[in-house]
């Protein structure tokens, strides 16, 4: 059963860099593949902050976009001393 398209209506739209992160590792871990990284990348560009979408174009145009994504899980885990 899906959500009502309601419930995705927000009053922003924007996420933080946190949760482009998870997003990001979230494709990775349940697809293992680095076209559902970019799809996935592509689909949160336009949702993070304008100071963040290089980062996810860059990530969409990487040659192992799955790569990065567990560079940047290895180094967010290791700040947050887990």
């Amino acid at each position: 059963m899906h959500a009502p398209a309601w419930a995705f209506r927000t009053r922003s739209s924007q996420l933080n860099t946190l949760d482009a992160a998870v997003c990001l590792a979230l494709a990775l871990r349940i697809h293992m593949t680095d076209e559902a990284v970019r799809k996935t990348a592509g689909r949160l560009r336009d949702m993070v902050p304008i100071e963040n979408r290089a980062q996810m174009s860059k990530i969409m145009r990487h040659e192992a976009p799955s790569a990065v994504v567990e560079l940047i899980i290895k180094n967010a885990t290791g700040a947050l001393g887990l």
